[in-house]
């Protein structure tokens, strides 16, 4: 398996099962069956003290090195609804928004990848500039929560208010707002019911 593969320090095997995995399921099937449950697993395993830390750092590099591989195959498409992805100043994971960015594509939406550790100011002016539909934000549990949630608040004063808010990640919960610009996702359900809730242009 690739984490036996991952623990045996087998690089080539990791990538070429990572490969398969990807050719065999499909891009979206890729994203939910294999990188998702792979990142929390090598996570877990990290935690209990079963896997290095420079397993976790390979892991991440080999997945994200096969997202981009399978997001080279997407153009984007006039007249699809768009996304900006991106992480606040603190918040350096972004694999979670790699996964996204593919899960996104597949689904006929055209993601806007800014990428992490993102003032907020700037997220801002992007999503202007770029004239999207939403502004997805991967929270994890180690970001300052309560810095985050000023930002948010304060993103929703700035934003256009037909631009909705995403939060997802492991830390996305405890910004739950009653604001309606604010949803937070918790899954890849919650991810197409958002989605399908996307304005469709002309």
């Amino acid at each position: 398996t690739i984490l036996s593969a991952l623990g045996r320090d087998d690089l080539a095997q990791v990538r070429a099962e990572l490969r398969q995995a990807a050719v065999l399921l499909g891009s979206k099937r890729f994203v939910v069956e294999v990188a998702h449950p792979l990142c929390v697993r090598v996570g877990e395993l990290w935690s209990d003290g079963k896997l290095e830390l420079r397993h976790e750092h390979i892991m991440s590099e080999c997945l994200s090195a096969q997202l981009r591989v399978l997001m080279s195959a997407y153009e984007d498409r006039p007249g699809a609804p768009r996304v900006l992805l991106a992480t606040l100043p603190g918040e350096r994971h972004g694999l979670g928004l790699e996964m996204v960015e593919v899960y996104l594509a597949v689904s006929q939406v055209t993601p806007v990848f800014l990428g992490v550790d993102t003032p907020a100011d700037q997220v801002v002016r992007a999503a202007r500039s770029h004239e999207v539909d939403a502004v997805g934000l991967l929270v994890t549990q180690a970001s300052d929560l309560e810095a985050t949630g000023r930002l948010v608040r304060w993103m929703i004063g700035e934003l256009p208010r037909r631009v909705c808010i995403w939060v997802g990640g492991a830390g996305g919960a405890a910004l739950a707002s009653s604001d309606e610009a604010v949803r937070v996702l918790g899954d890849w359900s919650q991810v197409d019911d958002a989605i399908s809730a996307l304005p469709r242009r002309a």
